[in-house]
């Protein structure tokens, strides 16, 4: 599971990806190929890099995964300087005009410390102190230069 926390500037996710109860460190955000956007996801890691690679291709909607369209459909966040789109089980850019904003197992955590004043990184962190299905390790983002920052 993943949380993925946004707060308009920066872009944090989790890197615990798990199966049958094994737990492993993986990336869930990466810099897209125009290289001034971070993608990531929240679902199966293998479906999420599917999805990136998709994206990356240029996102035709003829070549939409078949997996998403089925039940264990995931999340493809895309976050640039100043804006955050998703796409989740068609191929249709959903637009996020809100900031804060979250994503996945650990959303509501994250949710609740952005309210309180948290950046998305410090949402991340508590995310991962209270929900199992999140942790070790943060990825994290400036979205307007683009560098990780941790």
């Amino acid at each position: 599971m993943t949380v993925i926390a946004w707060d308009g500037k920066i872009i944090a996710a989790d890197k615990q990806a798990s199966h049958c109860g094994l737990k492993r460190e993986v990336t869930k955000l990466f810099i897209s190929t125009k290289g001034n956007e971070v993608l990531g996801f929240s679902q199966d890691y293998e479906n999420g890099l599917g999805l990136i690679e998709w994206y990356n291709e240029g996102a035709v909607r003829r070549d939409w995964p078949a997996w998403q369209t089925e039940t264990s459909w995931g999340r493809l966040v895309v976050a640039g300087h100043k804006y955050l789109f998703c796409y989740e089980q068609l191929p249709f850019k959903q637009l996020y005009s809100v900031d804060p904003t979250a994503f996945g197992s650990g959303r509501d955590f994250a949710l609740g410390a952005m309210a309180a004043g948290a950046d998305a990184i410090r949402a991340v962190e508590i995310a991962c102190r209270f929900s199992d299905s999140c942790g070790m390790g943060i990825d994290a983002y400036d979205l307007e230069t683009m560098e990780k920052i941790r």
